[in-house]
């Protein structure tokens, strides 16, 4: 019989073990948790055992991964021109989606075309169920008309990205709950909307792929630096600065 001293010392040495390696892949943690709490006849319910976030190493491979995989699929599909795949800023992937891939001009409904491309990204989607997900709608600055169906481009840009988040979270299977919709209309253009390839380049839905790799690494990673390590300092020496790659 085990009594609760025994279980706690147990799970204390247990504990102590995994800390003392450098680095621990979490689907190895977890699996191990999960083999104790059966051990001793208390398994979690599912969702329940305790997650491992990810190590800064598994972080960067992570979101360099999911934009190779989204490369890929593009160019399978003859879209990697179109379809643009960049690290952003804040800490995650941007998914870039021209409005004449998606939709018809001034409409919210998506082209037949358009399917395949949002499966193929929800494939890869799929696989990051601890991402947030953010899809933005941006359109050009040209008016609607006024017995349209929707009210002006804030209108449009939402439901053209609701679409596209209703086809990755329903026939892509992409949990809804990751998702979130915002409307930009034509706040935020890429190009002066003096010109119909600038009103083109304006017209478009991206997709948000966050909390792959933290903004600081994911600047790295888009701007193809690597940051050095700090050098010890010597007695009496101020610390260098690291260098930048």
């Amino acid at each position: 019989m085990v009594t609760y001293s025994d279980l706690v010392t147990l799970l204390l040495a247990f504990f102590v073990l995994m800390l003392s390696f450098s680095a621990v892949r979490p689907q190895e943690f977890n699996e191990a948790i999960t083999s104790v709490r059966k051990a001793f006849g208390a398994a979690a319910p599912a969702g329940l055992v305790p997650q491992l976030p990810l190590h800064p190493g598994q972080q960067t491979e992570k979101a360099r991964d999911t934009a190779r995989k989204l490369r890929q699929r593009m160019q399978v599909l003859g879209q990697e021109q179109d379809v643009l795949i960049e690290f952003d800023a804040t800490g995650g992937i941007k998914i870039a989606l021209p409005a004449a891939l998606l939709f018809d001009e001034g409409s919210a409904d998506l082209r037949p075309d358009a399917l395949s491309v949002l499966q193929e990204i929800a494939a890869i989607l799929r696989e990051l169920p601890e991402s947030f997900i953010e899809v933005r709608g941006h359109t050009d600055t040209t008016p609607l008309i006024a017995s349209g169906v929707y009210r002006d481009n804030y209108d449009l840009s939402y439901h053209r990205a609701h679409a596209v988040m209703a086809e990755l979270s329903g026939a892509g299977r992409v949990p809804e709950r990751q998702f979130e919709i915002a409307a930009a209309g034509a706040a935020q253009p890429l190009t002066p909307n003096d010109s119909e390839t600038g009103r083109q380049s304006n017209r478009r839905v991206e997709v948000y792929v966050r909390g792959l790799v933290d903004a600081r690494r994911m600047e790295e990673l888009s701007t193809g630096r690597e940051f050095m390590p700090e050098p010890a300092a010597a007695p009496g020496e101020e610390p260098s600065r690291p260098d930048v790659l």
